[in-house]
Protein backbone atom coordinates (compact mmCIF):
# COMPACT_ATOMS: atom_id res chain seq x y z
CA UNK A 1 0.00 0.00 0.00
CA UNK A 2 1.29 3.35 -0.77
CA UNK A 3 1.55 6.18 1.49
CA UNK A 4 -0.84 9.15 1.64
CA UNK A 5 1.99 11.05 0.89
CA UNK A 6 2.95 9.28 -2.40
CA UNK A 7 -0.83 10.12 -3.75
CA UNK A 8 0.02 13.51 -2.44
CA UNK A 9 3.07 14.12 -4.82
CA UNK A 10 1.09 12.32 -7.13
CA UNK A 11 -1.45 15.13 -7.58
CA UNK A 12 0.92 18.04 -6.89
CA UNK A 13 2.51 16.78 -9.81
CA UNK A 14 -0.74 16.37 -11.94
CA UNK A 15 -1.38 20.00 -10.65
CA UNK A 16 1.62 21.45 -11.86
CA UNK A 17 1.57 19.82 -15.46
CA UNK A 18 -2.20 21.22 -15.29
CA UNK A 19 -1.18 24.44 -14.89
CA UNK A 20 1.76 24.14 -17.58
CA UNK A 21 -0.90 22.80 -20.06
CA UNK A 22 -3.09 25.92 -19.29
CA UNK A 23 -0.54 28.36 -19.35
CA UNK A 24 1.24 27.08 -22.86
CA UNK A 25 0.86 28.13 -26.43
CA UNK A 26 -1.26 26.81 -28.43
CA UNK A 27 0.68 23.54 -30.17
CA UNK A 28 1.60 23.56 -33.90
CA UNK A 29 -1.34 22.01 -35.71
CA UNK A 30 -0.77 19.13 -36.84
CA UNK A 31 -1.95 18.23 -40.01
CA UNK A 32 -2.34 14.48 -39.54
CA UNK A 33 -5.42 15.53 -37.68
CA UNK A 34 -7.21 17.35 -40.51
CA UNK A 35 -9.86 15.45 -42.88
CA UNK A 36 -12.08 12.56 -43.13
CA UNK A 37 -12.99 10.33 -40.42
CA UNK A 38 -10.94 7.32 -39.67
CA UNK A 39 -12.45 3.90 -41.32
CA UNK A 40 -11.99 1.28 -38.80
CA UNK A 41 -10.21 -1.90 -40.27
CA UNK A 42 -11.14 -5.41 -38.98
CA UNK A 43 -8.42 -5.71 -36.42
CA UNK A 44 -9.79 -2.75 -34.45
CA UNK A 45 -13.35 -3.28 -34.77
CA UNK A 46 -13.47 -4.37 -31.21
CA UNK A 47 -12.30 -0.48 -30.17
CA UNK A 48 -15.87 0.70 -30.38
CA UNK A 49 -17.84 0.87 -26.93
CA UNK A 50 -20.75 -1.68 -26.26
CA UNK A 51 -22.75 -2.77 -23.75
CA UNK A 52 -22.34 -6.14 -21.94
CA UNK A 53 -25.11 -6.19 -19.55
CA UNK A 54 -25.35 -3.88 -16.70
CA UNK A 55 -21.18 -2.34 -17.86
CA UNK A 56 -19.75 -0.64 -20.64
CA UNK A 57 -16.70 -2.86 -22.91
CA UNK A 58 -14.08 -1.65 -25.10
CA UNK A 59 -11.50 -4.63 -26.36
CA UNK A 60 -13.67 -7.00 -24.23
CA UNK A 61 -12.13 -4.75 -20.98
CA UNK A 62 -14.51 -3.40 -18.72
CA UNK A 63 -14.85 0.78 -19.59
CA UNK A 64 -16.16 3.51 -17.72
CA UNK A 65 -16.37 6.78 -19.38
CA UNK A 66 -15.82 9.39 -17.99
CA UNK A 67 -16.40 12.43 -19.27
CA UNK A 68 -16.49 16.30 -19.23
CA UNK A 69 -18.68 18.15 -21.23
CA UNK A 70 -18.03 20.83 -24.13
CA UNK A 71 -20.91 22.68 -24.06
CA UNK A 72 -19.82 24.59 -27.31
CA UNK A 73 -22.34 27.20 -27.97
CA UNK A 74 -25.72 24.89 -28.51
CA UNK A 75 -27.74 27.95 -27.48
CA UNK A 76 -26.64 30.11 -30.16
CA UNK A 77 -28.44 30.81 -34.03
CA UNK A 78 -25.18 29.52 -36.32
CA UNK A 79 -25.76 33.12 -37.06
CA UNK A 80 -24.37 34.83 -33.85
CA UNK A 81 -20.85 33.01 -34.02
CA UNK A 82 -18.15 31.95 -36.35
CA UNK A 83 -18.62 27.66 -36.12
CA UNK A 84 -15.09 27.11 -37.62
CA UNK A 85 -13.35 30.01 -35.82
CA UNK A 86 -15.09 29.10 -32.01
CA UNK A 87 -13.62 30.13 -29.37
CA UNK A 88 -15.10 27.51 -27.27
CA UNK A 89 -11.94 25.08 -26.84
CA UNK A 90 -9.02 24.40 -29.21
CA UNK A 91 -6.45 21.47 -29.55
CA UNK A 92 -4.83 22.94 -26.16
CA UNK A 93 -8.21 21.95 -24.21
CA UNK A 94 -8.17 18.62 -25.75
CA UNK A 95 -4.34 18.55 -24.17
CA UNK A 96 -6.18 19.89 -20.53
CA UNK A 97 -8.85 17.32 -20.69
CA UNK A 98 -6.75 14.60 -21.21
CA UNK A 99 -4.01 15.76 -18.18
CA UNK A 100 -6.98 16.23 -15.86
CA UNK A 101 -7.68 12.16 -16.00
CA UNK A 102 -10.86 12.43 -18.28
CA UNK A 103 -10.97 9.74 -20.67
CA UNK A 104 -13.65 11.21 -23.10
CA UNK A 105 -15.72 14.60 -23.57
CA UNK A 106 -19.57 14.75 -23.86
CA UNK A 107 -19.72 17.26 -26.97
CA UNK A 108 -22.69 19.32 -27.58
CA UNK A 109 -24.35 20.50 -30.90
CA UNK A 110 -27.14 22.02 -32.50
CA UNK A 111 -29.34 20.49 -35.03
CA UNK A 112 -29.67 23.75 -36.74
CA UNK A 113 -26.05 24.17 -37.31
CA UNK A 114 -26.67 21.03 -39.97
CA UNK A 115 -29.77 22.38 -41.60
CA UNK A 116 -27.98 25.89 -41.63
CA UNK A 117 -24.69 24.77 -43.79
CA UNK A 118 -23.68 21.18 -43.42
CA UNK A 119 -20.03 21.86 -45.01
CA UNK A 120 -18.88 23.94 -42.08
CA UNK A 121 -20.72 21.93 -39.70
CA UNK A 122 -18.81 18.90 -41.09
CA UNK A 123 -15.40 20.16 -41.08
CA UNK A 124 -16.35 21.41 -37.56
CA UNK A 125 -17.21 17.97 -36.36
CA UNK A 126 -14.17 16.43 -38.41
CA UNK A 127 -11.91 18.83 -36.88
CA UNK A 128 -12.95 17.52 -33.68
CA UNK A 129 -13.13 14.06 -34.02
CA UNK A 130 -9.63 14.09 -35.23
CA UNK A 131 -8.42 16.05 -32.02
CA UNK A 132 -9.83 13.49 -30.04
CA UNK A 133 -8.02 10.61 -31.80
CA UNK A 134 -5.00 12.50 -31.24
CA UNK A 135 -4.91 12.62 -27.49
CA UNK A 136 -6.34 9.33 -27.49
CA UNK A 137 -10.13 10.43 -25.81
CA UNK A 138 -13.39 9.27 -27.14
CA UNK A 139 -16.59 11.68 -27.85
CA UNK A 140 -19.91 11.43 -26.78
CA UNK A 141 -21.57 13.03 -29.86
CA UNK A 142 -24.62 14.94 -28.12
CA UNK A 143 -27.75 16.52 -29.72
CA UNK A 144 -28.10 19.10 -27.13
CA UNK A 145 -30.48 21.58 -29.39
CA UNK A 146 -32.58 19.29 -31.65
CA UNK A 147 -33.89 21.07 -35.15
CA UNK A 148 -37.29 22.61 -34.24
CA UNK A 149 -36.75 22.12 -30.44
CA UNK A 150 -35.42 24.61 -27.52
CA UNK A 151 -36.54 24.12 -23.62
CA UNK A 152 -33.57 24.10 -21.69
CA UNK A 153 -33.84 27.41 -20.59
CA UNK A 154 -37.84 27.72 -19.37
CA UNK A 155 -37.32 32.14 -18.98
CA UNK A 156 -36.28 31.92 -22.74
CA UNK A 157 -37.82 33.68 -25.48
CA UNK A 158 -36.51 30.86 -27.50
CA UNK A 159 -38.59 27.92 -26.21
CA UNK A 160 -39.57 26.09 -28.94
CA UNK A 161 -41.84 23.05 -28.79
CA UNK A 162 -42.72 22.50 -32.27
CA UNK A 163 -40.42 19.35 -33.05
CA UNK A 164 -43.44 17.29 -31.16
CA UNK A 165 -45.84 17.98 -33.39
CA UNK A 166 -43.97 18.72 -37.05
CA UNK A 167 -43.39 15.25 -38.97
CA UNK A 168 -41.19 17.04 -41.34
CA UNK A 169 -38.75 18.74 -38.05
CA UNK A 170 -38.82 15.14 -36.66
CA UNK A 171 -37.84 13.74 -40.23
CA UNK A 172 -34.41 16.41 -40.17
CA UNK A 173 -33.97 14.90 -36.49
CA UNK A 174 -33.72 11.54 -38.01
CA UNK A 175 -31.79 12.54 -41.28
CA UNK A 176 -29.26 14.43 -39.20
CA UNK A 177 -28.75 11.17 -36.66
CA UNK A 178 -28.54 8.44 -39.84
CA UNK A 179 -25.87 11.23 -41.81
CA UNK A 180 -23.54 11.40 -38.65
CA UNK A 181 -23.96 8.02 -38.01
CA UNK A 182 -23.25 6.63 -41.78
CA UNK A 183 -19.85 9.39 -41.25
CA UNK A 184 -18.45 7.93 -38.71
CA UNK A 185 -20.02 4.44 -38.18
CA UNK A 186 -16.26 3.02 -38.71
CA UNK A 187 -14.94 6.02 -36.08
CA UNK A 188 -13.79 4.10 -32.46
CA UNK A 189 -12.85 7.45 -30.91
CA UNK A 190 -16.77 8.12 -31.07
CA UNK A 191 -18.01 6.53 -28.29
CA UNK A 192 -21.51 7.04 -28.32
CA UNK A 193 -24.69 8.60 -30.16
CA UNK A 194 -26.69 10.97 -27.34
CA UNK A 195 -29.46 10.96 -29.29
CA UNK A 196 -31.52 13.91 -27.47
CA UNK A 197 -30.99 15.47 -24.24
CA UNK A 198 -33.14 16.13 -21.68
CA UNK A 199 -36.09 15.55 -23.88
CA UNK A 200 -39.62 17.65 -22.56
CA UNK A 201 -42.60 16.84 -24.51
CA UNK A 202 -45.99 18.97 -25.00
CA UNK A 203 -48.01 15.84 -24.48
CA UNK A 204 -49.39 14.51 -21.27
CA UNK A 205 -47.75 11.03 -21.37
CA UNK A 206 -44.25 11.64 -22.68
CA UNK A 207 -45.35 9.12 -25.75
CA UNK A 208 -43.51 11.34 -28.49
CA UNK A 209 -40.12 10.95 -26.53
CA UNK A 210 -40.58 7.40 -26.72
CA UNK A 211 -41.84 7.22 -30.32
CA UNK A 212 -39.26 9.71 -31.34
CA UNK A 213 -36.32 7.66 -29.79
CA UNK A 214 -37.29 4.35 -31.49
CA UNK A 215 -37.05 6.36 -34.93
CA UNK A 216 -33.75 7.76 -33.98
CA UNK A 217 -32.76 4.33 -33.13
CA UNK A 218 -33.94 2.88 -36.28
CA UNK A 219 -32.18 5.26 -38.76
CA UNK A 220 -29.07 5.01 -37.00
CA UNK A 221 -29.22 0.93 -37.04
CA UNK A 222 -29.75 1.31 -40.73
CA UNK A 223 -26.36 2.20 -41.40
CA UNK A 224 -23.72 1.87 -37.94
CA UNK A 225 -24.22 -1.20 -35.98
CA UNK A 226 -21.01 -0.26 -34.50
CA UNK A 227 -21.71 2.38 -31.79
CA UNK A 228 -23.68 2.91 -28.33
CA UNK A 229 -26.72 4.66 -28.35
CA UNK A 230 -27.64 6.66 -25.22
CA UNK A 231 -31.20 7.28 -24.60
CA UNK A 232 -32.19 10.06 -21.83
CA UNK A 233 -35.15 10.07 -19.75
CA UNK A 234 -38.03 11.89 -20.42
CA UNK A 235 -37.74 15.33 -18.18
CA UNK A 236 -40.95 16.50 -18.92
CA UNK A 237 -44.32 16.86 -20.11
CA UNK A 238 -46.87 19.30 -21.02
CA UNK A 239 -43.69 21.72 -22.29
CA UNK A 240 -42.90 22.03 -18.74
CA UNK A 241 -39.73 19.86 -16.52
CA UNK A 242 -41.52 17.70 -14.43
CA UNK A 243 -42.95 13.78 -14.92
CA UNK A 244 -44.49 13.42 -11.53
CA UNK A 245 -46.30 9.93 -11.64
CA UNK A 246 -44.98 9.45 -15.05
CA UNK A 247 -42.28 6.71 -15.91
CA UNK A 248 -39.20 8.76 -17.45
CA UNK A 249 -37.25 5.77 -18.41
CA UNK A 250 -38.54 3.23 -21.26
CA UNK A 251 -36.30 1.04 -22.86
CA UNK A 252 -35.98 0.98 -26.81
CA UNK A 253 -35.41 -2.35 -29.54
CA UNK A 254 -31.89 -2.68 -29.17
CA UNK A 255 -29.26 -4.07 -27.31
CA UNK A 256 -26.69 -1.49 -27.54
CA UNK A 257 -27.85 1.06 -25.84
CA UNK A 258 -26.85 3.42 -22.70
CA UNK A 259 -29.89 4.42 -20.82
CA UNK A 260 -29.18 7.90 -19.06
CA UNK A 261 -30.37 10.34 -16.38
CA UNK A 262 -28.87 13.40 -15.29
CA UNK A 263 -28.30 13.84 -11.27
CA UNK A 264 -28.20 17.38 -9.60
CA UNK A 265 -29.31 16.44 -6.27
CA UNK A 266 -30.43 18.48 -4.18
CA UNK A 267 -31.33 21.05 -6.96
CA UNK A 268 -32.18 23.64 -4.33
CA UNK A 269 -27.85 22.99 -3.43
CA UNK A 270 -26.32 22.26 -6.71
CA UNK A 271 -28.14 25.45 -8.53
CA UNK A 272 -28.26 27.84 -6.05
CA UNK A 273 -28.61 31.52 -7.15
CA UNK A 274 -29.59 29.94 -10.88
CA UNK A 275 -31.34 32.51 -12.97
CA UNK A 276 -32.26 30.03 -15.77
CA UNK A 277 -34.06 27.75 -13.82
CA UNK A 278 -37.99 27.62 -14.00
CA UNK A 279 -38.24 28.62 -10.68
CA UNK A 280 -35.62 31.37 -9.44
CA UNK A 281 -33.26 29.52 -6.43
CA UNK A 282 -31.82 31.58 -3.39
CA UNK A 283 -29.19 30.24 -0.85
CA UNK A 284 -29.16 26.68 -0.73
CA UNK A 285 -26.65 26.25 1.79
CA UNK A 286 -23.69 23.99 2.26
CA UNK A 287 -22.88 20.55 2.22
CA UNK A 288 -22.81 17.82 3.92
CA UNK A 289 -25.82 19.52 6.69
CA UNK A 290 -27.13 17.33 9.07
CA UNK A 291 -30.02 20.05 9.87
CA UNK A 292 -31.15 20.07 6.05
CA UNK A 293 -33.46 16.67 6.52
CA UNK A 294 -34.92 15.56 2.68
CA UNK A 295 -37.35 13.12 2.01
CA UNK A 296 -35.90 10.10 -0.04
CA UNK A 297 -39.16 7.54 -0.02
CA UNK A 298 -42.15 7.16 1.12
CA UNK A 299 -43.31 8.63 4.46
CA UNK A 300 -46.34 7.46 6.85
CA UNK A 301 -48.43 10.43 8.21
CA UNK A 302 -49.38 10.25 11.63
CA UNK A 303 -52.84 12.22 11.29
CA UNK A 304 -53.55 12.01 15.24
CA UNK A 305 -50.76 14.21 16.07
CA UNK A 306 -52.23 17.11 13.56
CA UNK A 307 -51.59 20.48 14.52
CA UNK A 308 -54.09 23.06 13.38
CA UNK A 309 -54.18 26.66 13.49
CA UNK A 310 -57.57 28.87 14.26
CA UNK A 311 -59.65 28.55 11.30
CA UNK A 312 -60.19 31.78 9.03
CA UNK A 313 -63.34 33.61 9.85
CA UNK A 314 -66.36 34.20 7.53
CA UNK A 315 -66.95 36.84 5.50
CA UNK A 316 -64.17 39.57 4.34
CA UNK A 317 -61.44 40.09 6.73
CA UNK A 318 -58.12 42.19 6.14
CA UNK A 319 -54.58 40.30 7.13
CA UNK A 320 -54.35 38.97 10.82
CA UNK A 321 -52.65 36.70 12.36
CA UNK A 322 -54.15 32.80 13.51
CA UNK A 323 -51.97 29.99 15.52
CA UNK A 324 -52.73 27.16 17.04
CA UNK A 325 -52.07 25.73 20.73
CA UNK A 326 -48.43 24.74 21.49
CA UNK A 327 -49.07 20.89 21.14
CA UNK A 328 -46.17 18.07 22.30
CA UNK A 329 -45.24 14.89 20.17
CA UNK A 330 -46.26 12.18 22.28
CA UNK A 331 -45.66 9.51 19.15
CA UNK A 332 -42.24 8.03 19.51
CA UNK A 333 -42.06 7.12 16.24
CA UNK A 334 -42.51 11.08 14.89
CA UNK A 335 -39.12 11.70 13.15
CA UNK A 336 -40.39 15.18 11.19
CA UNK A 337 -43.05 17.70 10.42
CA UNK A 338 -44.03 19.61 7.34
CA UNK A 339 -45.87 22.70 7.33
CA UNK A 340 -48.73 23.27 4.61
CA UNK A 341 -51.48 25.72 4.67
CA UNK A 342 -54.96 24.31 3.89
CA UNK A 343 -58.89 24.58 3.18
CA UNK A 344 -60.80 21.42 3.76
CA UNK A 345 -64.71 20.82 3.36
CA UNK A 346 -66.96 23.01 1.35
CA UNK A 347 -65.93 26.18 1.19
CA UNK A 348 -66.43 29.23 -1.23
CA UNK A 349 -64.62 32.38 -1.14
CA UNK A 350 -60.94 33.76 -1.68
CA UNK A 351 -58.35 33.25 0.94
CA UNK A 352 -54.74 34.34 0.85
CA UNK A 353 -51.80 32.57 3.33
CA UNK A 354 -48.72 34.73 4.16
CA UNK A 355 -45.94 34.97 6.83
CA UNK A 356 -46.26 30.91 8.05
CA UNK A 357 -43.65 29.98 11.12
CA UNK A 358 -43.31 27.23 13.62
CA UNK A 359 -41.78 27.86 17.08
CA UNK A 360 -40.81 24.94 19.49
CA UNK A 361 -40.90 24.65 22.97
CA UNK A 362 -38.71 22.02 25.25
CA UNK A 363 -40.49 19.33 27.38
CA UNK A 364 -40.45 21.44 30.38
CA UNK A 365 -42.16 24.87 28.24
CA UNK A 366 -39.13 26.95 27.45
CA UNK A 367 -39.53 28.54 24.60
CA UNK A 368 -36.55 27.38 21.98
CA UNK A 369 -37.42 29.46 19.34
CA UNK A 370 -38.26 29.44 15.61
CA UNK A 371 -37.82 26.31 14.18
CA UNK A 372 -39.55 27.49 10.67
CA UNK A 373 -39.96 30.27 8.95
CA UNK A 374 -41.26 31.32 6.00
CA UNK A 375 -42.11 34.88 4.27
CA UNK A 376 -43.30 34.36 1.32
CA UNK A 377 -41.71 36.92 -0.71
CA UNK A 378 -40.92 36.99 -4.32
CA UNK A 379 -38.32 34.34 -4.31
CA UNK A 380 -39.91 31.77 -1.51
CA UNK A 381 -43.30 31.77 -3.32
CA UNK A 382 -42.18 29.42 -6.35
CA UNK A 383 -40.88 27.25 -4.34
CA UNK A 384 -44.70 26.07 -2.96
CA UNK A 385 -46.29 23.72 -5.07
CA UNK A 386 -50.48 23.74 -5.35
CA UNK A 387 -52.60 20.63 -4.89
CA UNK A 388 -56.22 19.11 -5.01
CA UNK A 389 -57.83 16.24 -3.61
CA UNK A 390 -61.14 16.71 -4.86
CA UNK A 391 -64.33 14.17 -3.71
CA UNK A 392 -65.09 11.56 -6.51
CA UNK A 393 -68.56 13.38 -7.42
CA UNK A 394 -67.24 17.07 -7.52
CA UNK A 395 -63.89 16.72 -9.14
CA UNK A 396 -64.08 20.79 -9.91
CA UNK A 397 -60.76 22.31 -9.92
CA UNK A 398 -60.27 25.19 -7.65
CA UNK A 399 -58.10 28.22 -8.42
CA UNK A 400 -54.72 28.49 -6.74
CA UNK A 401 -52.53 31.46 -7.48
CA UNK A 402 -49.44 33.15 -6.29
CA UNK A 403 -50.37 36.73 -5.63
CA UNK A 404 -47.10 39.09 -6.43
CA UNK A 405 -49.75 42.22 -5.30
CA UNK A 406 -50.86 41.91 -1.93
CA UNK A 407 -48.95 40.17 1.00
CA UNK A 408 -49.29 40.97 5.09
CA UNK A 409 -45.77 41.70 5.42
CA UNK A 410 -44.75 42.69 1.55
CA UNK A 411 -46.33 41.99 -1.74
CA UNK A 412 -46.63 38.23 -2.32
CA UNK A 413 -48.72 35.81 -0.80
CA UNK A 414 -50.25 32.16 -1.75
CA UNK A 415 -53.90 32.23 -2.62
CA UNK A 416 -56.91 29.65 -2.67
CA UNK A 417 -60.40 30.81 -5.03
CA UNK A 418 -62.87 28.17 -3.50
CA UNK A 419 -65.78 27.23 -5.31
CA UNK A 420 -67.98 24.74 -2.75
CA UNK A 421 -67.12 21.65 -2.96
CA UNK A 422 -66.15 18.83 -0.63
CA UNK A 423 -62.24 18.52 -1.48
CA UNK A 424 -59.41 19.45 0.33
CA UNK A 425 -56.85 21.90 -1.42
CA UNK A 426 -53.82 23.37 -0.20
CA UNK A 427 -49.88 24.64 -0.89
CA UNK A 428 -47.21 22.45 0.61
CA UNK A 429 -43.07 22.85 -0.05
CA UNK A 430 -41.11 19.78 -0.26
CA UNK A 431 -38.16 22.20 0.79
CA UNK A 432 -39.51 22.86 3.85
CA UNK A 433 -39.39 19.65 6.24
CA UNK A 434 -37.48 19.80 9.81
CA UNK A 435 -36.95 17.69 12.60
CA UNK A 436 -38.92 17.20 15.68
CA UNK A 437 -38.73 15.51 19.45
CA UNK A 438 -40.79 13.31 21.40
CA UNK A 439 -41.75 15.65 24.03
CA UNK A 440 -41.20 18.62 22.65
CA UNK A 441 -44.55 21.02 21.96
CA UNK A 442 -44.68 22.76 18.65
CA UNK A 443 -46.99 25.28 17.49
CA UNK A 444 -47.62 26.79 14.02
CA UNK A 445 -48.39 30.72 13.70
CA UNK A 446 -49.83 32.98 10.07
CA UNK A 447 -51.46 35.27 8.39
CA UNK A 448 -54.59 34.99 6.32
CA UNK A 449 -57.13 37.00 4.58
CA UNK A 450 -60.25 36.23 3.38
CA UNK A 451 -62.86 37.39 0.74
CA UNK A 452 -66.37 36.68 0.38
CA UNK A 453 -65.64 33.41 2.39
CA UNK A 454 -68.65 30.90 3.42
CA UNK A 455 -68.17 27.66 4.90
CA UNK A 456 -70.20 24.59 5.53
CA UNK A 457 -71.81 24.72 9.08
CA UNK A 458 -72.97 21.33 9.18
CA UNK A 459 -69.74 19.94 9.06
CA UNK A 460 -67.00 19.96 11.55
CA UNK A 461 -64.08 19.34 9.78
CA UNK A 462 -64.87 22.48 7.05
CA UNK A 463 -62.08 24.44 8.13
CA UNK A 464 -59.37 26.94 6.00
CA UNK A 465 -56.18 27.83 8.18
CA UNK A 466 -52.16 26.73 8.41
CA UNK A 467 -51.66 22.64 9.59
CA UNK A 468 -48.28 20.80 10.89
CA UNK A 469 -48.27 17.19 9.58
CA UNK A 470 -45.92 14.77 11.62
CA UNK A 471 -44.41 11.71 9.78
CA UNK A 472 -42.81 8.54 10.42
CA UNK A 473 -41.22 6.13 9.01
CA UNK A 474 -43.15 3.08 7.16
CA UNK A 475 -43.02 0.23 8.52
CA UNK A 476 -42.44 -2.24 5.64
CA UNK A 477 -39.39 -0.64 3.42
CA UNK A 478 -35.63 -1.02 2.99
CA UNK A 479 -34.51 3.02 2.37
CA UNK A 480 -35.01 5.46 4.90
CA UNK A 481 -37.64 7.85 4.21
CA UNK A 482 -35.41 10.79 5.84
CA UNK A 483 -32.44 11.68 5.32
CA UNK A 484 -29.84 14.62 6.31
CA UNK A 485 -27.81 16.12 3.26
CA UNK A 486 -24.75 14.28 2.96
CA UNK A 487 -22.98 11.17 0.70
CA UNK A 488 -25.85 8.64 2.11
CA UNK A 489 -28.62 10.51 0.86
CA UNK A 490 -26.65 10.78 -2.87
CA UNK A 491 -26.12 7.40 -2.89
CA UNK A 492 -29.59 6.30 -2.02
CA UNK A 493 -31.35 8.87 -5.02
CA UNK A 494 -28.83 7.54 -7.41
CA UNK A 495 -30.02 4.04 -6.57
CA UNK A 496 -33.53 5.20 -7.02
CA UNK A 497 -32.65 5.76 -10.36
CA UNK A 498 -30.04 2.44 -10.93
CA UNK A 499 -33.23 0.61 -10.05
CA UNK A 500 -34.37 1.07 -14.16
CA UNK A 501 -30.81 -0.73 -14.79
CA UNK A 502 -31.22 -3.15 -12.28
CA UNK A 503 -34.10 -4.28 -13.34
CA UNK A 504 -33.63 -4.93 -17.14
CA UNK A 505 -30.12 -5.64 -16.97
CA UNK A 506 -28.98 -2.68 -19.00
CA UNK A 507 -25.91 0.32 -18.33
CA UNK A 508 -26.89 3.57 -16.99
CA UNK A 509 -24.67 6.78 -17.19
CA UNK A 510 -25.12 10.38 -15.64
CA UNK A 511 -24.11 12.42 -18.39
CA UNK A 512 -24.66 15.67 -16.69
CA UNK A 513 -23.50 16.56 -12.91
CA UNK A 514 -22.48 19.40 -11.20
CA UNK A 515 -22.51 22.88 -9.21
CA UNK A 516 -22.58 26.35 -9.84
CA UNK A 517 -19.72 28.57 -8.90
CA UNK A 518 -20.74 29.74 -5.55
CA UNK A 519 -20.63 26.09 -4.09
CA UNK A 520 -16.67 26.58 -4.80
CA UNK A 521 -16.62 30.44 -3.99
CA UNK A 522 -18.91 30.96 -0.79
CA UNK A 523 -16.76 30.19 2.22
CA UNK A 524 -18.39 26.35 4.10
CA UNK A 525 -20.62 25.67 0.53
CA UNK A 526 -18.82 22.94 0.60
CA UNK A 527 -18.48 21.90 -3.46
CA UNK A 528 -15.24 20.01 -2.88
CA UNK A 529 -16.72 17.53 -0.71
CA UNK A 530 -20.22 17.18 -3.11
CA UNK A 531 -17.73 16.09 -5.96
CA UNK A 532 -15.80 13.69 -3.72
CA UNK A 533 -18.98 11.89 -2.98
CA UNK A 534 -20.23 11.72 -6.25
CA UNK A 535 -17.28 10.96 -7.87
CA UNK A 536 -16.34 7.74 -5.44
CA UNK A 537 -20.11 6.73 -5.74
CA UNK A 538 -19.47 6.63 -9.44
CA UNK A 539 -16.34 4.60 -8.92
CA UNK A 540 -18.06 2.11 -6.75
CA UNK A 541 -21.08 1.71 -9.06
CA UNK A 542 -19.04 1.69 -11.84
CA UNK A 543 -21.08 4.45 -13.94
CA UNK A 544 -19.98 6.88 -16.47
CA UNK A 545 -20.63 10.45 -16.11
CA UNK A 546 -19.81 13.45 -17.75
CA UNK A 547 -19.28 17.02 -15.67
CA UNK A 548 -21.18 19.64 -16.54
CA UNK A 549 -19.25 22.24 -17.27
CA UNK A 550 -15.86 22.71 -18.88
CA UNK A 551 -16.30 26.48 -20.29
CA UNK A 552 -19.01 28.55 -18.64
CA UNK A 553 -19.23 31.59 -16.14
CA UNK A 554 -21.63 30.05 -14.40
CA UNK A 555 -20.79 26.58 -13.59
CA UNK A 556 -17.79 26.02 -15.98
CA UNK A 557 -14.39 24.46 -14.86
CA UNK A 558 -13.16 27.77 -16.98
CA UNK A 559 -15.36 30.45 -16.03
CA UNK A 560 -15.25 32.90 -18.81
CA UNK A 561 -17.76 33.39 -21.32
CA UNK A 562 -18.47 30.53 -24.15
CA UNK A 563 -17.38 33.65 -26.44
CA UNK A 564 -14.20 34.32 -25.00
CA UNK A 565 -11.08 31.86 -24.64
CA UNK A 566 -10.97 29.63 -21.94
CA UNK A 567 -9.55 31.42 -18.83
CA UNK A 568 -9.84 32.02 -14.98
CA UNK A 569 -9.47 28.33 -13.94
CA UNK A 570 -11.61 27.26 -11.44
CA UNK A 571 -9.20 26.10 -9.16
CA UNK A 572 -11.00 24.51 -6.00
CA UNK A 573 -12.87 22.23 -8.93
CA UNK A 574 -9.52 21.70 -10.89
CA UNK A 575 -7.39 20.02 -7.69
CA UNK A 576 -10.38 17.97 -6.93
CA UNK A 577 -10.90 16.81 -10.42
CA UNK A 578 -7.34 15.81 -10.32
CA UNK A 579 -7.41 14.20 -6.73
CA UNK A 580 -10.70 11.95 -7.31
CA UNK A 581 -9.89 11.24 -11.38
CA UNK A 582 -6.51 9.89 -10.16
CA UNK A 583 -7.93 7.07 -8.42
CA UNK A 584 -8.85 5.40 -12.06
CA UNK A 585 -5.28 5.65 -12.64
CA UNK A 586 -4.27 3.27 -9.99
Amino acid sequence: MRSNNYYGLVVIGLLALMYAVCSSAMPVPDKSIEGKPQRASPDNSLSFVHAQGRRLVRQGVPLTLRAICFSNYYNYDSREFDLLNSNHHSEKDFERVKTLGFNSIRFAFNGNWYRDNPQHFWAWLDRNVALARKYDLMLVLDLHSPIGGFWLDPTSPKLDFGLWDDPALQQENVDLWQAIAKRYRDEPHIAAYDVLNEPVTNDSTGDKWRLLAERLVAAIREVDDNHLIIIERLYGVNGKYGTKNIPSQFLVKDNNVMYDFHFYEPLEYTHQFASWVARPLTDGGHYPDSAAIVPTGRQRLVSNQRILSETLVPGDSSWRLYQSKPVTVTDPQVVAALPIMVARGNIRGNIQFDNLKVVEYAADGRYLGEVFHEPLNQETIWQWWDWERPVADQPGKHGLSRVESDGSNDDHSLAIALTGDRGIVGWSSEKRWFRVKTGHSYQVIGYMKGQAVEYDTTDAKTRAGFELDFYAPPLDTETKPFLQRDREYLEQKLNEWLKFGVEHNVPMSVMEFGLVRACFEMRGKGGSRWINDMLSLFRKYQLSFAYWNYHGNHMGLYLTDQKTPPGSPNEVLMETLLQELSAWRQ
